[in-house]
């Protein structure tokens, strides 16, 4: 097996050896070598250190794909809250048109026609509008924004927890793999030893040719056994790495401590107390919260019912090549020509933007009568949505204390099940060690070792089993409780 250093430094030769027919530096070949051989390194060191719970569901809480979107949730939620406070903002509109007619035109500014000519005009204009009242709608828009934006926050942390409860459960299920391996390999090895003894006497001829065949078959059975936990253990580690968005599951390793303590906590706690503590998830306040969104709603529609009073005002001003402007003496009096008329010169732009400019200001007043019920309807629709967001809650409430009612039924029963189970297996290991030396003095047979192997060997996956069914039930219960779920047995790892 190469190393992984060993790896990056034949990479590194190699992209030299195809990189000498280029003209490249010394200084720069051994600096790019350098970088493949440290990131190779670092990479491989970094796949192959042992994770520990806490970090597993950190990591998963930062790349998983899942939380990211509900992330982008969140942010169109904020987008909506602040554009509704926007709301309250007046419209600002600004426009502006050219027109070029040809032949008998009208002059938008003097409002007479010209014959036979060519003309430009533009105008421009600005204009504010403001509603004063409508129903309070803006101001129940607002909150119910507002509402919004709690409830998709709600929604985040609540898939921050089930991504916690789910790293949890596959952490766990890798770390039952891992000692289901080592106890197949132990069965295994056990066999192996009680093979190399059979032979022995065999060759002492105490025992038969048979006696060692069987021995042999229970070895190959237990190797396939100890083939099986292993493809278990793939599996497991699997499943914990897509949950992180690790891709490389077959490096992957998580930290196995050297002891493990059960929880201690009193699991026969009522599970109205745990219910009561546990109405604090993001579950239940996300179904609250929705339950004022729909209040909010059907204040919305109820504002369509209010008449609604707005204010607006403008400002503009136009212009047209075809007028002209009378021309005046130093006392503003007319130029009078030789046939003693006045005689006149082009309106230059600026004179005529300023001395057309034209300003206004409205106050309009719109009251609904009669919308074929339209409002009505919209009213009864959200007084329906509200009572479908109240069932909504009672529900969640009722579902949390039905999960909380069976997790304690299952923890007890898990610490039960565990308790006898170490009883077993004491047991078990008495029987066997009996059966072992009676077997060494030839006075028990192989189908006696047999039963009395498979026995341990089933007691003691069962008291794994029943262990880590257990520590998973109570972190639950104790999630539920208000504790962080990574805490506990699972807080110092090597």
């Amino acid at each position: 097996m190469v190393s992984p250093s060993c790896m990056a430094q034949r990479l590194a030769a190699f992209f030299f050896r195809k990189s000498a027919r280029v003209q490249v530096s010394f200084s720069l070949r051994r600096g790019v070598a350098a970088f493949f051989a440290l990131s190779l390194s670092a990479g491989a060191s970094y796949a192959q250190r042992p994770w520990s719970l806490a970090e597993c569901i950190a990591y998963a809480r930062e790349h998983s794909v899942s939380i990211k979107r509900q992330e982008l949730a969140l942010q169109e939620a904020k987008i909506s809250s602040r554009q509704a406070m926007y709301g309250y903002l007046p419209s600002v509109g600004v426009g502006g048109s050219a027109n070029t007619s040809h032949g008998r035109i009208l002059d938008p500014t003097t409002y007479e026609y010209i014959e036979n000519k060519t003309s430009t005009s533009v105008d421009a204009s600005a204009t504010l509008t403001v509603d004063l009242f409508a129903g309070f709608r803006r101001l129940h828009s607002q909150k119910l924004a507002e509402l919004n934006l709690l409830a998709t926050l709600a929604d985040l942390k609540k898939a921050r927890n089930d991504l916690s409860i789910n790293v949890t459960a596959a952490y766990l299920e890798a770390l039952f793999a891992e000692e289901n391996v080592k106890l197949a390999a132990h069965k295994s090895k056990t066999l192996k030893q009680q093979e190399a003894k059979t032979l022995q006497m065999v060759n002492a001829r105490t025992k038969t040719r048979g006696d060692l065949l069987h021995v042999q078959a229970q070895v190959s059975e237990a190797e396939s056994e100890a083939s099986a936990a292993q493809g278990q253990k793939q599996k497991a580690y699997l499943s914990l790495c897509r949950l992180l968005e690790v891709e490389s599951y077959r490096d992957f390793r998580v930290a196995i401590p050297d002891s493990i303590d059960l929880p201690t906590a009193n699991i026969e706690q009522t599970a109205a107390a745990v219910a009561a503590a546990a109405q604090r998830l993001p579950n239940i306040a996300g179904a609250q919260l929705r339950v004022s969104m729909a209040e909010k709603s059907v204040a919305v529609a109820r504002a369509d019912l209010y008449p609604t009073l707005s204010l607006s005002g403008g400002y503009g001003t136009t212009y047209s090549d075809a007028r002209e402007k009378m021309a005046l003496d130093e006392q503003d009096l007319p130029i009078m020509n030789d046939q003693n008329e006045p005689t006149y010169r082009k309106y230059l732009f600026a004179d005529q933007v300023k001395d057309n400019a034209n300003a206004h200001i409205s106050l309009s007043l719109n009251i609904p009568v009669f919308n074929a019920w339209k409002t009505r309807s919209n009213i009864r629709l959200s007084k329906v949505a509200l009572r479908r967001a109240e069932y909504d809650l009672l529900l969640a409430q009722k579902q949390l204390l039905q999960e909380v009612e069976q997790l304690i039924i299952e923890a007890s029963v898990a610490l039960q099940r565990y308790q006898a189970s170490l009883t077993t297996v004491q047991a078990s290991e008495e029987a066997f060690r009996y059966i072992e030396h009676k077997r060494d003095v030839n006075m028990a047979t192989a189908v006696d070792y047999d039963v009395a192997l498979d026995n341990l060997i089933k007691a003691q996956s069962t008291l794994i089993q029943t262990k880590y069914e257990y520590i998973f039930k109570s972190k639950v219960i104790d999630f539920y409780s208000g504790r962080e779920i990574a805490t506990g047995c699972f807080a110092e790892q090597q």
